[in-house]
């Protein structure tokens, strides 16, 4: 059966980067699949909410996949209440007239707005959870935002048409727990996966005197930029001779985001480079000798861990939840304490004095990747989700 299959994605650009293979293998099954996503916010430095983002990400769709904007903005600020209500009505009319439709909610955000209404129609929905986010934080998980995201997924998960997708096992422990998600609704993937054809595995690592740390990532507080500068500080006033490359734009429009005033006081370390947004991340990846993720955000499975795995750089990162399912300590890579400046410092010190640690932990760590945590491993699992509930896919 032909279906018509509405995405409802945080940003066209993220979808495409890490889910474009669902929906081509849907319409390459017949199926009617349109992207819907926020406007463009208008600002500089927007990133995937820019319009030359979405711009470039449109222009990649393959026939059978067209696009539909909704009508409101991200981070540029506080929400507004009437536009989101006025999305949420586009999604409920949407809900009421595709009896056969499906419904792909990506976010918390597309969930609340879109969620209620495919389980009051009783509509075929897959939810990628992706990440639980700060509102599961310790600091945050008895707030009013959580407690209305927990009753409204705690309704939309309920139906028998309803799959969830995680990324990582603890956050499937969260829904079951504080969200009463029953636990065979829930599906949990590798991450979004990285193709290996996509980033070169290096042979072997150069030593260079003066090594390469790559950290991949937005520059945003709960990343753990400053941490990492802090750290580049650390080893700079130790005589470890390195150089700390940090990617992405300043960000504007959200208040998470690294002012101009904090990006001045990580530039200030000697050895420490902002090289901007780079269309180009596996180019990255080969230049680098070592890679740094410090973020303590409550992602799912970062991309840039599989990234690094991928393309052979020895990994040093802070503890975090999907971290823990992809990667033990001293085994494929070195495992910190959050926001430990001094520990991440020590871990980097260690993998460039140590470049048998950093061999061995590398080849593991590609060893690891290569056993469940490819593009093609979360694209099966999801198709295989999606026909669970009675949805005809392509082969993967």
């Amino acid at each position: 059966m032909t279906r018509r299959v509405i995405v409802i994605a945080t940003a066209l650009p993220r979808w495409i980067s890490d889910f474009a293979e669902v929906s081509t293998a849907l319409a390459a099954a017949g199926h009617r699949v349109e992207l819907w996503f926020p406007r463009d916010n208008g600002l500089p430095g927007a990133g995937w909410d820019g319009k030359q983002a979405i711009d470039a990400a449109r222009a990649t769709l393959p026939l059978g996949v067209s696009t539909r904007s909704l009508p409101f903005t991200r981070n540029r600020g506080p929400l507004s209440i009437a536009k989101l209500t006025l999305a949420s009505l586009i999604c409920a009319r949407a809900a009421c007239r595709e009896r056969d439709g499906l419904f792909i909610l990506w976010s918390a955000l597309s969930v609340i707005i879109a969620g209620p209404w495919v389980r009051l129609f009783g509509r075929r929905g897959m939810y990628l959870i992706t990440g639980l986010g700060a509102a599961f934080s310790a600091r945050q998980r008895n707030s009013f935002v959580t407690k209305l995201i927990c009753l409204v997924y705690r309704y939309a998960f309920s139906s028998d048409r309803a799959i969830v997708i995680v990324h990582n096992h603890e956050d499937k422990a969260e829904l079951v727990a504080h969200a009463g998600v029953m636990p065979e609704r829930v599906i949990v993937t590798g991450g979004c996966g990285v193709r290996p054809e996509d980033f070169s595995y290096r042979a072997a690592l150069s030593h260079p005197p003066r090594p390469t740390i790559l950290v991949p990532g937005r520059l945003l507080r709960d990343k753990g930029v400053m941490e990492a500068a802090q750290a580049s500080g650390i080893l700079s006033g130790r005589g470890v001779a390195h150089r700390m490359i940090f990617t992405s734009n300043a960000m504007s429009g959200r208040d998470d985001a690294l002012n101009a005033d904090e990006l001045a006081r990580a530039a200030a370390h000697p050895d420490v480079e902002f090289v901007g947004f780079q269309p180009d991340i596996a180019a990255l990846y080969r230049e680098a000798d070592l890679v740094c993720i410090a973020s303590w955000y409550r992602e799912g499975l970062q991309t840039a861990l599989l990234e690094s795995a991928a393309s052979g750089c020895p990994l040093v990162v802070c503890d975090n939840v999907g971290v823990r399912d992809f990667m033990r300590d001293d085994v494929e890579g070195l495992i910190v304490p959050p926001r430990d400046a001094a520990a991440i410092a020590d871990a980097l010190e260690r993998l460039v004095r140590e470049p048998e640690t950093a061999e061995r932990l590398r080849v593991a760590a590609y060893r690891r990747y290569r056993s469940g945590f490819t593009r093609d491993h979360m694209l099966d699992a999801t198709l295989a989700g999606l026909r669970s509930i009675g949805v005809a896919t392509a082969s993967a």
